[in-house]
């Protein structure tokens, strides 16, 4: 019965089988299953959120840090708005990528989300120094530092509170057993 088959296929046999059997005594427990399985499922698509929400936030908090600085606290605009999103083509990939390294998009399962935002802090904060190295190479002196500090605070609180609800919602799945 098990000739021919590879240690994986073996150990995937007796997996589904334990769990077949773990299904039938109890249904809640088959219900939470199937939940830990569709949410499973859908983690590559559950990661592909959280990157474009990521991006999203960037977005976001370029332009309301624009609108804070230049509009409501009344600097002198140095460069337009569009020069702001010009930057963010080069920071969001960046920061995306420090997110990848840090493991923030991986499941955060079992994970604590003190870990989370301290593992958020750490990318923010590399981020933001290359940021700034960015602009002293580039040579861009003036550019607003407060805009700068205020996209950097607004995007990791609209990151963080994502990735907030974005826990909350998917324990809600797991125990009503999706």
């Amino acid at each position: 019965m098990l000739q021919g088959r590879g240690i994986c296929d073996i150990i995937d046999m007796y997996c589904k089988n334990a769990v077949n059997v773990f299904q039938k005594h109890s249904k809640y427990n088959s219900l939470h299953i199937k939940g830990i399985e569709m949410i499973k499922e859908n983690q590559k698509l559950f990661n592909r959120l959280n990157v474009a929400t990521d991006a999203a936030a960037a977005f976001i908090s370029i332009a309301a840090a624009y609108l804070l600085v230049f509009s409501l606290l009344d600097f002198d605009r140095n460069y337009p708005l569009v020069d702001y999103f010009k930057l963010l083509l080069i920071f969001v990939p960046l920061q995306l990528v420090t997110y990848g390294c840090m493991g923030l998009y991986s499941s955060f399962r079992g994970k604590s989300f003190a870990n989370e935002t301290g593992k958020l802090t750490a990318a923010l904060f590399l981020d933001g120094m290359a940021m700034i190295a960015l602009l002293y190479v580039i040579q861009i002196i003036n550019f607003s530092r407060w805009a700068l500090a205020i996209f950097l605070a607004l995007d990791f609180l609209i990151v963080l509170l994502k990735r907030f609800i974005l826990r909350k919602t998917l324990r809600k799945f797991r125990e009503s057993g999706y």
